[in-house]
């Protein structure tokens, strides 16, 4: 039983781009929005200060995973994609199709 095709590596090597490119998007956009926040938090006007606590505040005290579940929601029903949904856990494939 083979498997691992061409076409199978191709998609692995696709999706092993995708991955890192992502990666090194979101590291970079992080680091800049914690150096922007920290900046905020420090800064001597209190409206720069308030807004910058309040963000850390929000996101401090919410659960990863309740920010996980609230952002990653509408994905499923915003492509064609193949879902199944459950109360623990949401499991979407793609087929790659266009429509």
């Amino acid at each position: 039983m083979n498997w691992l095709t061409p076409e199978i590596l191709e998609l692995l090597a696709r999706g092993l781009a995708f991955t890192l490119l992502l990666t090194a998007v979101t590291t970079i956009t992080s680091v800049l929005a914690g150096v922007l926040i920290g900046s905020m938090r420090l800064s001597a006007r209190p409206v720069f200060r308030r807004l910058a606590g309040i963000y850390i505040d929000l996101f401090r005290n919410i659960p990863a995973l309740v920010l996980i579940i609230f952002f990653a929601s509408p994905y499923p029903t915003s492509s064609p994609r193949t879902c199944a949904v459950s109360y623990s856990s949401t499991i979407c494939l793609s087929n790659g199709a266009k429509t």
